[in-house]
């Protein structure tokens, strides 16, 4: 386990790439969701620290993703969430805020779009914005925010018999392998700051980077 805790520097100001891709044996056919997200460490509490997710930039390399999905996606282009010190989410602070914008965004999208298959996909996300619990297990999702938080907690408190451990000088590496050396879990760290985090489940990879440092007066 690291000695430093990453409460005891300056709070978190950087830039990261998240991105989730579907392989497929033709590459043509990857499936690949991006987005840049200007993260902050706002206060921290001694259990728990308040985060701001501002998402600078959204990108879907699948052609087939409608327009209804990419304006739902920015319902979550800013969010304020609490976190306890094991990576799972004690409240989103602007929840109000998320319902607000996506009873305005319901209201236009119901002018325009008709049939059950819209009604459904209206009902899928009304039941992820007005329950908390499902909000939550949404945000924690490896495409989402869950494989962040889950690495930033891990460099305060890791299980060395889980992980394989690299450390040199002040940078950590934690990796995970499954049957024929095959990595399926990376956890990388300069000091810190989460460098790199990585999953793979069969052909679904979910991956974030650290993209460089942000000045908190941005």
């Amino acid at each position: 386990m690291k000695e430093s805790s990453v409460h005891s520097n300056p709070l978190l100001s950087a830039v990261y790439q998240f991105s989730s891709t579907l392989q497929h044996q033709n590459p043509r056919l990857t499936k690949k969701y991006t987005r840049k997200v200007w993260v902050q460490q706002l206060t921290f509490k001694k259990e728990t620290t308040l985060y701001q997710f501002l998402c600078k930039k959204f990108v879907f390399d699948d052609p087939h993703i409608t327009a209804l999905i990419r304006k739902c996606a920015y319902i979550f282009d800013v969010l304020l969430i609490t976190v306890a010190r094991d990576g799972h989410i004690k409240a989103v602070e602007n929840e109000k805020e998320l319902a607000r914008k996506w009873e305005r965004l319901k209201e236009n999208l119901q002018k325009d779009h008709f049939g059950c298959e819209f009604e459904n996909y209206m009902h899928s996300f009304d039941s992820v914005i007005y329950h908390k619990e499902k909000l939550h297990a949404f945000l924690e999702a490896d495409k989402m925010f869950g494989l962040f938080l889950r690495g930033l907690s891990l460099l305060e408190n890791y299980d060395p018999n889980a992980y394989d451990v690299i450390t040199l000088n002040d940078n950590l590496k934690l990796t995970k392998k499954a049957e024929q050396n095959r990595l399926i879990e990376l956890y990388s760290f300069q000091g810190d700051l989460l460098q790199e985090a990585l999953k793979v489940q069969d052909q679904l990879q979910h991956e974030v980077l650290c993209c460089g440092i942000e000045s908190s007066d941005v």
